[in-house]
């Protein structure tokens, strides 16, 4: 990823890279193999970051974990955006890592603590909070359409669509690996043994598709999810994510 986003080549540009674990907790631990997870480490976050050349943009972590605000903290002072996820974390938790300078959450719903009354969790957090940007995955299977309503009707403006795809993504169903995992795909949902989501096959035309048809919400509106909305998200929506004047 280094050298394509230095190099440039064909296709679309690389923006740079997202780091999704290793520094995640088992609750909540998706298609990620547990016994990669470890603690953090601001050292070990610095020859990421060299290792990458500067081209790391993101960093997702469970906000619970040991000195994970000081490493939210550390990590945005180098520009680095930090989002939440993959975590039991309670919404006070949630709160405290925005409050420390979280960006938002990793797919919201998926992986977290959901949102109860008395408990509002990490998808309470990331519904109310103005600063808080959202990923959604909005291939209908990650996320039941009503929630991805419920998402625009407190988040419209902080929604980022995502694909959250993997290998299979534009292939025929089949077995395929994820992490060195083996996976199924079938309807093109894709499954690890267990059972687990392990990805997804989406392309984000069909996630801004997928937005209007189950949620009603206008083209335009779905669009900027896709476009604008990340390029804010990271930072330079001063060049890239609308058609302006100026602007690539």
């Amino acid at each position: 990823i280094t050298q394509r986003c230095y190099s440039g080549g064909p296709g679309a540009q690389v923006l740079g890279s997202y780091l999704e674990g290793p520094y995640f907790t088992p609750q909540n631990k998706g298609a990620h193999p547990p016994e990669l997870f470890r603690e953090l480490d601001l050292t070990e976050l610095d020859e990421l970051v060299a290792i990458s050349r500067q081209t790391l943009r993101v960093v997702a972590l469970a906000p619970e974990k040991t000195g994970a605000l000081q490493a939210i903290h550390h990590l945005r002072q180098q520009g680095i955006r930090v989002m939440l996820g993959h975590s039991a974390a309670s919404w006070a938790q949630t709160q405290a890592a925005f409050d420390a300078g979280a960006s938002g959450l990793v797919h919201c719903y998926n992986g977290m603590t959901g949102l109860h009354h008395r408990e509002p969790g990490m998808v309470g957090a990331g519904l109310t909070d103005p600063r808080a940007w959202l990923e959604l995955i909005a291939d209908g299977h990650h996320v039941h359409p009503a929630a991805m309503k419920l998402c625009c009707c407190c988040a419209k403006e902080r929604l980022v669509l995502i694909t959250d795809a993997m290998q299979a993504a534009g292939m025929p169903d089949g077995n395929y690996t994820l992490c060195g995992e083996k996976v199924d795909m079938h309807g093109g949902i894709v499954r690890t043994a267990s059972g687990s989501l392990a990805g997804s096959t989406l392309s984000v035309d069909a996630a801004v598709r997928n937005m209007v048809e189950l949620t009603g919400i206008a083209p335009e509106e779905a669009i900027h999810m896709a476009s604008l909305h990340p390029a804010q998200l990271l930072g330079i929506d001063s060049h890239l994510g609308s058609l302006a004047v100026g602007k690539r």
